[in-house]
């Protein structure tokens, strides 16, 4: 057999060719800080990369070892990657407690003023109030529904 490899930017691929047959292997290599870094820009394409061979589909990603990809994504504001999560996936919670049990999607996107991912969530969760985190120096006790967190933080 013949075998050989070739790194390319951040993949290295494989190839082995047995009995006429090819067979090529893509491998990728990303950090945890480059999953992180994809999250909270929205690449979404290099989430599908990393995701591809995993069972868990929503790993804890922040260096803190508490938020998933769908918290991140949150915080960030990336609508597009919480609805792949719900639209494509048809992940059954995309509103899940962290490892505190203290923070959940919502949460992250109210705190961070991130209006259309909670208008998102709203509507394909239902208009439902959750358990907020409604203390801090930029969040006012009275403040009790994901939107209206995500207004005072965004204004």
């Amino acid at each position: 057999p013949v075998c050989g490899f070739s790194r390319k930017k951040d993949m290295i691929i494989f190839q082995s060719i047995c009995l006429n047959i090819s067979i090529n292997f893509i491998f990728v290599f990303l950090s945890d800080n480059e999953i992180l870094s994809a999250v909270e820009s929205g690449q979404l394409n290099i989430l599908k990369l990393f995701l591809e061979a995993r069972a868990d589909k929503n790993p804890v990603i922040d260096p803190g070892g508490f938020f998933s990809v769908l918290h991140v994504a949150a915080q960030y504001g990336q609508l597009n990657i919480t609805k792949w999560y719900k639209e494509v996936l048809k992940f059954p919670d995309i509103n899940p407690r962290d490892k505190s049990g203290r923070f959940t999607p919502t949460t992250m996107a109210s705190e961070n003023g991130k209006i259309s991912l909670i208008k998102y969530y709203i509507e394909v969760e239902g208009n439902y109030i959750i358990h907020v985190r409604s203390v801090g120096s930029h969040l006012r006790q009275n403040l009790d529904s994901p939107y209206s967190i995500a207004k005072y933080a965004y204004y």
